[in-house]
């Protein structure tokens, strides 16, 4: 009889095949499951408000909804205009903000006395997301990087302004 463990074994010994055998294939799979999300989850006013209110039973709000939201705003409500563009400036800051962070080894100059705990803060980061991008990734995984990804932006941020004013 085959147990749970056996099981386990097999499904890991042929994910490591996959990925021996069909490497490209494999990469391409994990930037098609990678939800867009993932790239502003930094700085999301609306949507964690809108998730809160999920995350409480009282189903998904209208507010949560960019469908929703416009079709709100073409009706006329000021209040849905305010929070589609709140959240479109959220979002984009986020994005911002994750790009600074992607860029950081790159933007932070190597002879500033933070850059090596700045990289392994980075390394730390990449790792993390990069464990749970090849199996399966959700926003509330990066919930313990937030923080560390929002310090690594706006460092990066911070350096790349100092960089272009002189």
């Amino acid at each position: 009889m085959v147990g749970t463990p056996e099981i386990a074994a097999t499904a890991s010994e042929r994910y490591l095949r996959a990925w021996r055998d069909y490497p490209g294939e494999m990469l391409r799979g994990v930037a098609v499951r990678l939800p867009v999300k993932m790239f502003w989850v930094r700085f999301m006013p609306v949507d964690a408000w809108a998730e809160l209110y999920l995350r409480t039973d009282q189903g998904r709000p209208w507010f949560g909804r960019e469908g929703e939201l416009l079709q709100r705003v073409r009706a006329g409500s000021p209040l849905a205009g305010l929070l589609l563009a709140a959240l479109c400036l959220g979002r984009a800051i986020g994005l911002a903000m994750g790009v600074a962070a992607m860029l950081a080894p790159l933007l932070i100059p190597r002879r500033d006395s933070r850059w090596v705990p700045l990289l392994g803060l980075w390394l730390t980061c990449a790792g993390l997301i990069g464990v749970y991008a090849l199996v399966h990734i959700e926003q509330r995984y990066l919930v313990p990087i937030v923080p560390l990804v929002c310090l690594l932006g706006v460092t990066a941020a911070l350096a790349l302004r100092r960089r272009q004013a002189g």
